[in-house]
């Protein structure tokens, strides 16, 4: 798991620094798919051409899994993403999910965007895994916890959405998440210690 955490920022620097070609010149862009030039008419072929060929790594993400109760995506639909991710390594970057998807003895190395986070308000604030839901369906776990199960990307939305200091509670979010991580790769490390000793 900890060569998996560390390799996560070399993935992300490589996809953000080749994610897309530069893109063509919007004026002459303009100008190919123009269909009201008085001068030619559309010429679709050549348009295409200036775009030139899709990019190798688009990054596609698989929305695997479901943080409301009663959702459609059942463990077969799980599956069929996990079987379709690893036959297209190239194009898909990881999951949408609640839980780590990925098996060591598979070679996985998807990343995990873990939606369904949420932390109590700071005046109520209880144990971690104390946020169950809303009472319509959502069921929420604290970011603490979604990082000790290996999410690499936590998704927060009413939580951050609906304070009144968005920033101070996106920075609340961001110091549990943080810790979580911090703490599994603290757990990691002393697993690793424990086996050398054998």
């Amino acid at each position: 798991m900890s060569h998996r955490r560390t390799s996560i920022v070399t993935a992300t620097t490589t996809i953000s620094q080749t994610f897309e070609p530069s893109p063509p010149n919007p004026a002459t862009l303009s100008r190919s798919l123009s269909s009201s030039s008085t001068d030619k008419p559309l010429d679709r072929a050549a348009a295409l051409a200036e775009l030139g060929p899709p990019p190798h790594a688009r990054g596609l993400l698989l929305l695997a899994e479901m943080s409301s109760e009663g959702n459609l995506m059942g463990q077969g639909y799980t599956e069929k993403c996990i079987e379709a991710a690893r036959n297209d390594k190239d194009f898909v970057l990881g999951f949408v999910a609640q839980r780590n998807l990925n098996k060591r003895e598979m070679g996985d190395e998807f990343l995990v965007f873990v939606p369904g986070v949420a932390l109590p308000p700071e005046e109520e604030e209880v144990e971690r895994g104390g946020v169950k839901g809303d009472g319509k369906g959502q069921r929420w776990r604290g970011p603490y916890e979604v990082m000790q199960e290996g999410a690499d990307v936590v998704i927060v939305g009413r939580g951050i959405l609906n304070a009144r200091d968005k920033a101070a509670e996106a920075e609340r979010y961001r110091k549990e998440a943080w810790r979580g991580y911090q703490d599994l790769l603290g757990a990691n490390k002393e697993k690793g210690k424990g086996k050398g000793k054998r």
